[in-house]
């Protein structure tokens, strides 16, 4: 029998590391936990407990206050961000059957990203997590994984990718979406994450003994004259 297939709603994650974590780690620690404010967050919090969040601007404030090596890490997001985008969906890892349009002619040049949010979380153990979530009014998202030495699967603090179908009902038929309903990744040091900012995620429960410390923000990518971000 012939017959035509599409691979519909295909959802990338990009996961990279920073080679230059180590060179910068102390001196980032230092500046993130200048931040820190006992029993705040920002937004959303009956999602959060024993969490610390910051206000969303978190790279102006690193900006006023010279803060090289943040500043550094949002430069680096930014730059990886780029390269694995074009990548992806240039290498023709994304299985869409209709080409990439006008990707096909876009370069570091002339792909515009804003970061447009950005914050940090400060997680002291005591069962510090965040609740199931995704971020509104964004393209994209990324976390970079400042401190999470002590995260671990019988510590917590993974970082968990929920299946964007809303299934009611399933059996071995739908084998492809149950069986990866949920996608947990364990972070480390320097790990940078990218990922649709509409996909639902969360933080479990941490109860680790060295802080936990994540970098993340939001952003809007437009490509070509099409610079309205």
């Amino acid at each position: 029998m012939q017959y035509d297939y599409f691979n519909l709603w295909t959802t990338p994650l990009l996961v990279a590391m920073d080679e230059d974590y180590d060179s910068l780690k102390d001196k980032a620690i230092e500046q993130a936990l200048t931040y820190y404010k006992p029993n705040y967050t920002h937004v959303a919090g009956i999602l959060k407990d024993n969490l610390y969040e910051s206000e969303f601007n978190f790279f102006d404030i690193a900006r006023e206050k010279e803060f090289k090596e943040l500043l550094y890490i949002e430069d680096r997001l930014k730059a990886s961000f780029i390269n694995m985008f074009l990548d992806y969906f240039k290498s023709n890892h994304y299985p869409w059957p209709g080409g990439m349009g006008d990707l096909e002619n876009v370069n570091e040049d002339n792909i515009h990203v804003d970061f447009h949010e950005g914050w940090v979380h400060i997680s002291e153990g005591r069962g510090s997590y965040h609740g199931t979530h995704n971020h509104p009014n964004s393209s994209w998202s990324a976390i970079y994984c400042l401190e999470v030495s002590d995260v671990a699967k019988e510590k917590g603090g993974l970082l968990q990718f929920n299946c964007p179908y809303n299934n009611m009902y399933s059996d071995a038929g739908l084998f492809f979406q149950s069986e990866y309903s949920i996608f947990e990744l364990c972070p480390k040091n320097g790990g940078m994450f990218f990922f649709p900012s509409n996909v639902k995620h969360m933080a479990t429960p941490y109860h680790g003994d060295r802080t936990r410390i994540i970098i993340s923000v939001n952003m809007k990518v437009n490509i070509g004259d099409n610079n309205n971000v």
